[in-house]
């Protein structure tokens, strides 16, 4: 059996659930940020814009990383964080496109594919692993419409740290 930083076993640490951060080694995610941030509808989207989710609800937030006022997740942790989002809605015309697109530190990261259109719902998702730095890096969830105004039914935009630095 192998004797973990303070003496204890690892079987200890793991049967009473005291396994720390400095117990998993070096670039190895344990306990960092996380959050997810929903909407239930009202969010407005046309053209090219921000998603924003000021008044969204936080369902968690491990490390208050996320800012509804400003609708951007910006951690102190460096990393790679994967991170998700969904966009859902009603009435998009047939002739319309609507996609899900990460940025940034305001530049577009990456795009998602739309999903599912016909005239009574569509929704757009996005996935991607991201690298921030800890620090002045920030990501935020916008949208590109072509077509006309659309408002949401639901967003969900979830992340959390998959590796540190």
């Amino acid at each position: 059996m192998t004797t973990v930083i303070d003496g204890t076993t690892g079987i200890d640490k793991v049967k009473d659930g005291s396994i720390g951060q400095a117990d998993l080694g070096p670039n190895v995610a344990g306990n960092g940020p996380a959050f997810r941030v929903t909407a239930s509808g009202g969010v407005t989207l046309n053209t090219t814009a921000k998603v924003s989710l000021t008044s969204g609800v936080k369902v968690f937030d491990t490390a208050s990383a996320f800012t509804l006022a400003t609708s951007r997740f910006q951690p102190t942790v460096g990393g790679y964080y994967q991170i998700n989002a969904n966009l859902t809605g009603d009435g998009l015309a047939t002739s319309m496109f609507l996609f899900a697109k990460l940025y940034v530190n305001g530049t577009s990261y990456v795009t998602g594919v739309p999903g599912v259109f016909n005239t009574q719902y569509w929704s757009s998702s996005v996935s991607a692993l991201v690298y921030l730095n800890g620090s002045s890096d920030y990501l935020e969830l916008w949208a590109t419409v072509v077509g006309s105004t659309v408002n949401t039914t639901g967003v969900v935009f979830d992340g959390f740290l998959a590796r540190a630095a």
